[in-house]
């Protein structure tokens, strides 16, 4: 839960979002709108999905486009991108403009109009180089399998090169596996949304493997109000900041857990060459530098969440 003092120190603030349809994005600019703080919302659809107002299309592809964005604002989310894993080895080219010359596009606008918006850039554990069972901080060994993870560490760099250069600021946030939604019927997104849609439709869960590896995990709701407490603090300035989350689980406790509810089972299937070549095995999360920065206390632990979620499925759907 975000603080009274967060609350107030948010309030009077203004944010740029750009890919404001996307996951995360809609989550931060409920919570912000619920601040009723002033946002300006962008993303490549022509309409907002959830009808907010001030917003715009634009193509980040495009700069002639990117210089309709309102970066006269106090922080600037860049959440618009392509993600995936093997998607960009078939796609490099859109990986590479939406990902790479999407962001160069909207730094060079930043640069003409002046901005002094600080940029927020969401990235993410892929960067990582897996250890078993060893938590990794943000100075922790790099390896990179997917078109995807070397999007954003480019992303990462060019935000570092911008600031040495032009003195733009920026805070950058690797994120693990966030899960849940409150903003509409589903349940969740991702792997975990695919789980429990399986398994709310009597369909057994399938996995890759043993599914032994593991991940930390984080509610969508702290994610939110530990990143914009987070940016509230100069020690965010010009840094990389992990954002795990309270739990470390494996895949295979994961899908037990929906697959228990459910009555379903979990199978276990080959992997897929390609996708076995890009596994990162175990990706736990050191959060300790943003825990402290922020002193926040998280509200959800998974094993509480997911007793919810048949309930919450029924009760959408009418049943």
């Amino acid at each position: 839960m975000l603080t009274p003092s967060v609350r107030r120190k948010l309030k009077g603030k203004s944010f740029t979002v750009i890919g404001a349809n996307s996951y995360i994005a809609r989550h931060i600019v409920s919570t912000l709108k619920a601040l009723e703080c002033k946002c300006f919302l962008y993303d490549l659809q022509q309409n907002s999905i959830d009808h907010h107002e001030h917003y715009a299309s634009v193509d980040i592809r495009e700069p002639a486009s990117v210089e309709k964005i309102n970066f006269r604002s106090d922080y600037t989310f860049v959440f618009s991108g392509l993600t995936g894993t093997t998607a960009g080895f078939e796609k490099y080219a859109d990986f590479i403009d939406v990902n790479e010359k999407g962001l160069l596009n909207i730094l060079s606008a930043m640069r003409k109009t002046k901005s002094k918006s600080r940029i927020i850039f969401p990235s993410t554990r892929l960067v990582y180089k897996g250890k078993k069972n060893i938590p990794v901080r943000e100075d922790g060994e790099l390896a990179f399998k997917t078109i995807y993870s070397l999007n954003k560490f480019f992303c990462e760099n060019i935000l570092h090169i911008y600031h040495n250069c032009f003195g733009m600021t920026y805070s950058i946030f690797r994120i693990c596996v966030p899960y849940g939604n409150k903003i509409d019927g589903k349940t969740s997104y991702g792997t975990l949304g695919h789980f429990l849609s399986q398994a709310a439709e009597k369909k057994d869960i399938v996995i890759f493997g043993s599914g032994l590896q593991k991940r930390s995990f984080i509610h969508i709701e702290d994610l939110i109000n530990i990143l914009l407490s987070a940016i509230l603090s100069g020690k965010s300035r010009n840094r990389i900041l992990n954002i795990g989350g309270p739990d470390t689980l494996s895949i295979s406790n994961v899908a037990k857990a929906i697959a228990r509810i459910y009555g379903v089972r979990v199978i276990h299937s080959p992997w897929p060459p390609l996708s076995l070549e890009t596994e990162s095995g175990d990706t736990i999360f050191d959060s300790s530098a943003i825990e402290q920065m922020t002193r926040y206390s998280y509200g959800y632990r998974f094993r509480d969440w997911v007793k919810e979620q048949k309930r919450i499925l029924e009760e959408y759907s009418g049943k």
